[in-house]
């Protein structure tokens, strides 16, 4: 819809008239990109023999609603000219042929095409809906009456439809008004600025005015929240875009909520309107996830009675995901669905990566946004595991498949035959393996085959297990299904990062056939452009380079801005022990020096601290050598899989600060990101070796792709993210400036690149080399005992 005030006309296509006419479908996302491919499919086979200008034809109504010039376009499925007068056709798809007549919208719209070719002077017309097979040949043909009777319910249909849209395009241009003017009132919400902070706003909004993505680099304490979302939100207001928080956590989202909050009150602007999100299984009442309105009472005929509910939410500035589950329980709502009703229209919407960056979980976004993404470095890993899939050969659920049980049992005859036949050719070529696994020149046009046949069959299968009311929180049929769908579509990608792969029965995952990404680049790189503007921040940006490449940011032209801290220097000492050895072949020789180590830390001032290993294995092997009683210290060991509730009770011991103790936990656990220990909760850090990741099939691959395309395989694919757990965990120790501690870096890698290269510029003055410490007690002596 495009509304011009000034020139007083509004412009829409057909569909936005007859989406007026059919209630909100609650479909899943990769149910509605699949529903439109085999639609998309349905009109090529239909049309494909008709000749040129009867397909795909053009036509426009023009009306006067209250004084606005309307302008309807559209194009016909099908316009056959005949002798005198014409037929219209409008092609539907469908998996029963014998299913409902009742299709109000697609009547209305090929009404909608009669009466403009009737204008066109074509009369007489005909209208007929043609309901086609998805798979096979069978056609149903529907007569549409278009009697004069029929042309004036039409008409005032129509006329009906456009006033609403006349109306709503009138309360949008009055509220994007509104937005623009609030843009001018948008106040920093703090009545002091941090050092650097007012540095980072105007480059962060000069950034943005200019269209350039901006990466952030912002340690703990710079108040990045802030100096992020209030620059943001006066451009969001500016180009009538939702500013899109997006973060990999909760607690990081629950922030974001309060500086909004903070934000609209030192601004005086009221219309400022916020929705906080959360995921799916968290807003459930009932807690079954069975999202079907005759099994759901909270979903039955949402559409009209949500309508009051969410009015009356739209009145709120700032709507929580305990408000919406509240509000849904108490009226008998979905909370959410309300939750995502609420998403058009919000100045500020606060959600997790994956509502932007996943494409087959992301519901469809009317508007424009403006993206800020939190905590971007976790947003690698996200992007590279959602471009990826693997099928089994087993598929052993489509032998139990309540349904279609024939159509199943071909379509797993049909894929386990093309990953025999793969794993035969790998064979006869004597491709390595490692772990099982190989790289293979997927066979595309078989398996785009395959993926759309998976693909008609997930519909036909959620279409009847939804006829039936038999639907589950997790059908591990359709998941099956989907997985090939989506492999299909990744093995037409013409992404070079994007490799097949084979895996044979020794293989961890079994038998099977999948698609790695390799490098998100081009991915996220993608989906950036689609936004109104892009910020990424986090404490971990550095190396830079290596950021704006794997964020898909290196050729939009980012604006790179680096926050200073704005902790006194003073209150930090890090240090770095380059003489003790944590490589796997070493690192049992020096277990005893690393133990000596933990305990100079600890002799130097007794209090909390927590040592980073890199694996349980290591772990426990130095925890043997620590004697708690001679340390004077509680120890803390964190076990594998670990339980939230013993997280908890650790979590309130080092809080507690009463009593001093060493938390034993490793490198990128639940320990090493997303916890704060303020004040004594924490005084000090010691990160024993960077915490590799294991050298698996995806770690080699990823080495060689970013070997050819960068000379940098080892940096990108093992060093980096290593050092990015690394980072992550010492950042537990400096949470608000008046915080004093060490972090303590024991292992000679961390003073040799790459690893070295990815230390935060912000721990020394001229070069890493600074850090190297040759006696560490009597640094740590100095450091303690320098008055504060």
């Amino acid at each position: 819809m495009r509304y011009d005030e000034q020139r007083q006309t509004l412009e829409l296509s057909v569909h936005e008239v007859v989406a007026d006419a059919q209630p909100r479908a609650l479909v899943a996302p990769a149910f509605a990109r699949l529903r439109a491919e085999l639609g998309r499919v349905v009109h090529r086979r239909v049309q494909r023999d008709l000749a040129p200008g009867q397909t795909e034809v053009p036509v426009r109504l023009e009306r006067e609603v209250d004084g606005v010039q309307c302008l309807v376009r559209g194009r016909a499925d099908v316009v056959r000219r005949l002798a005198a007068g014409c037929l219209v056709e409008e092609i539907k798809s469908t998996f029963d042929l014998d299913g409902r007549d009742d299709r109000p919208a697609a009547v209305f719209q090929v009404q909608l095409y009669a009466l403009a070719l009737a204008e066109e002077g074509n009369d007489p017309v005909r209208a007929r809906l043609v309901i086609v097979e998805v798979e096979g040949d069978g056609t149903r043909e529907i007569d549409v009456p278009f009697a004069a009777s029929d042309r004036m319910q039409v008409e005032r249909r129509l006329t009906e439809v456009l006033a609403r849209h006349v109306a709503q395009a009138r309360a949008l241009e009055a509220r994007a008004r509104a937005r623009k003017e609030a843009a001018d009132t948008i106040e920093f919400p703090f009545a002091q600025l941090r050092t650097g902070q007012q540095a980072i706003l105007d480059a962060v909004a000069q950034a943005l005015a200019l269209d350039r993505p901006v990466m952030l680099s912002a340690p703990t304490g710079t108040g990045k929240t802030a100096v992020a979302l209030v620059p943001a939100l006066r451009e969001g207001l500016r180009r009538g875009a939702a500013v899109w928080y997006l973060t990999a956590k909760t607690t990081q989202r629950q922030h974001a909520a309060d500086t909004f909050e903070a934000v609209r009150r030192a601004s005086g602007s009221p219309s400022l309107r916020a929705v906080v999100t959360r995921r799916k299984q968290d807003m459930c009442p009932p807690g079954h996830l069975r999202c079907h309105p005759r099994i759901c009472p909270l979903l039955a005929d949402f559409t009209a009675r949500a309508e009051p509910v969410i009015a009356a939410l739209k009145d709120q500035p700032l709507v929580s995901p305990d408000q919406l589950f509240e509000r849904g329980r108490a009226t008998t709502l979905c909370p959410y669905e309300l939750m995502h009703a609420l998403l058009d229209g919000a100045d500020l919407v606060v959600a997790d990566h994956s509502h932007v960056y996943d494409p087959r979980r992301s519901r469809a976004f009317e508007g424009r946004r403006l993206v800020i993404v939190d905590e971007a470095h976790n947003l690698v890993d996200r992007a590279r595991d959602s471009a990826s899939v693997f099928v089994g050969r087993r598929l052993s659920a489509l032998e139990h498949a309540p349904v279609m049980s024939s159509a199943m049992a071909q379509l797993r005859r049909d894929v386990q035959r093309a990953i025999d036949d793969a794993l035969q050719q790998a064979a006869a070529d004597e491709r390595p393996a490692h772990e099982g696994r190989a790289t293979a020149e997927l066979d595309v046009e078989r398996w785009q085959q395959l993926g759309l046949e998976a693909g008609m069959l997930a519909l036909r299968y959620g279409y009847a297990r939804y006829l039936s009311a038999e639907v589950e929180a997790q059908d591990p049929v359709l998941e099956a299904i989907e997985a090939i769908s989506y492999l299909g579509d990744l093995a037409a990608d013409p992404d070079p990062a994007l490799v097949g792969y084979l895996a044979s029965a020794d293989a961890p995952t079994g038998a099977g056939v999948g698609v790695l990404c390799l490098d998100p680049e081009r991915r996220l790189e993608r989906l950036h452009q689609r936004q109104a503007g892009v910020l990424v921040m986090s404490a971990t940006l550095e190396p830079i380079d290596y950021f704006a490449d794997m964020l898909g940011l290196s050729r939009l032209d980012p604006a790179v801005i680096s926050a200073p801290s704005t902790f006194p220097a003073e209150n930090c000492c890090v240090c770095l022990v380059p003489t003790v050895r944590t490589t796997f072949d070493e690192r049992d020789d020096h277990a005893q020096a690393i133990a000596m180590h933990i305990a100079e830390v600890i002799a130097a001032k007794p209090g909390n601290y927590a040592a980073f290993f890199s694996s349980f294995r290591y772990l426990a092997t130095v925890s043997r050598l620590l004697d708690a009683r001679a340390l004077g210290t509680e120890v803390l060991i964190q076990p594998p899989g670990m339980n939230e509730a013993l997280r908890t009770r650790y979590l309130d011991r080092l809080r507690r600060a009463d009593t001093p103790t060493l938390l034993l936990a490793v490198t990128g656990g639940v320990f090493a990101e997303g916890i704060d220990l303020p004040d004594e909760g924490l005084i000090g850090a010691i990160i024993v070796g960077p915490a590799l990741p294991a050298l698996s099939f995806e770690r080699l691959l990823m080495q060689s792709y970013q070997d050819q395309r960068r000379e940098a395989g080892f940096a990108y694919a093992m060093a980096y993210p290593a050092m990015q757990r690394v980072v992550q965990a010492a950042g537990r120790v400096h949470r608000t400036p008046e915080d004093r501690g060490v972090i303590v870096l024991l292992g000679g890698r961390f003073a040799e690149p790459p690893y070295s290269d990815a230390l935060p510029s912000r721990w020394y003055e001229r070069g890493a080399d600074q850090l190297i410490t040759v006696d560490l007690r009597e640094r740590l002596r100095r450091f303690w005992g320098r008055p504060h």
